[in-house]
């Protein structure tokens, strides 16, 4: 897992991150004579100034910058490669989109994955599909091990070391992507896993969303049945995760009464309607279903 952005604010008081800022700001200014120490930065013995680091400059997106995040990602771990793959999602720059180009082909498919949907269009898709054909068959039959912790408790592990996980990601990005190629692919990959035992209804969701993203109604049944089983706290996901969209892309004006009554409770509450306004968000989604039915 990545690092998280509020873990660096117990340390935006340090001087070695005021030092960074001062620098950072006048490189992005256009002063070249700031990027060694830059780079000292990028390689601190700190990790948090490193991930800042890391962060920040990547945003740069300039042929300055490229050689240094070129040395990161040949010099850096797995984490470290797969978070600066991350970080360069906004890259416009030749020589940082030949980066993450590079980052595609990673022998780690987590920083291949992210790699692609940084880059976006066709390489993304190209990717997912691989990744979708290589995971399924290095998927072991059964995806957790049970063990027994402390308190004479069983806990299930992945024994997948992450692929579920990144299957699970491959499958959302083709949906997002509009692969509407990926549909009997995604269909067959489904039969698969109803047949393995360990596996059942594991990708229901992500899968019922993709195809639904992409025009095709297999999954309907299942993208109504979360949504009446939702409530004001699924509410970011819902539209971040492509119910919203998969649903709307179907046009299916059977779901406007759950999402009616899910708009009421965001409306209510006070942190994801009044501040964060997501009630307007479902409404509009209920408004253009309603012009179906008016049409």
């Amino acid at each position: 897992m990545l690092p998280k952005m509020e873990n660096y604010l117990n340390i935006k008081s340090n001087k070695k991150i005021k030092r960074f800022h001062i620098t950072y700001n006048s490189v992005k200014s256009g002063d070249t004579s700031g990027i060694p120490i830059l780079r000292e930065f990028l390689f601190d013995k700190d990790k948090s100034v490193r991930w800042i680091a890391i962060d920040l400059v990547s945003q740069l997106d300039c042929d300055a910058v490229a050689p240094l995040l070129k040395e990161v990602y040949e010099s850096g771990d797995d984490r470290t490669r797969e978070g600066l793959m991350l970080f360069m999602h906004d890259a416009r720059n030749q020589s940082m989109r030949a980066l993450l180009m590079r980052g595609m082909q990673d022998k780690n498919r987590e920083v291949a994955i992210t790699a692609a949907k940084s880059l976006g269009g066709k390489s993304a898709i190209l990717v997912a599909r691989k990744i979708l054909n290589e995971a399924v068959n290095a998927l072991p039959e059964v995806p957790y091990v049970v063990k027994v912790d402390e308190r004479g408790e069983e806990e299930y592990q992945d024994s997948t070391n992450g692929l579920t996980l990144l299957l699970a990601d491959a499958i959302e990005t083709l949906g997002k992507l509009g692969d509407t190629e990926s549909i009997p692919m995604l269909k067959t990959l489904w039969k698969k896993f109803k047949r393995r035992e360990h596996y059942g209804s594991m990708y229901d969701d992500v899968i019922a969303i993709a195809l639904g993203r992409l025009g095709d109604n297999s999954g309907l049944p299942i993208l109504r049945d979360i949504l009446r089983k939702s409530g004001v706290d699924d509410t970011a996901w819902l539209l971040s995760g492509g119910l919203m969209e998969a649903i709307e892309k179907l046009g299916d004006t059977e779901s406007i009464p759950a999402l009616k009554r899910i708009w009421k409770s965001v409306k209510k509450d006070k942190f994801h309607g009044e501040k964060l306004g997501m009630d307007k968000e479902v409404n509009q989604a209920i408004q253009r279903l309603e012009t179906i039915i008016n049409e």
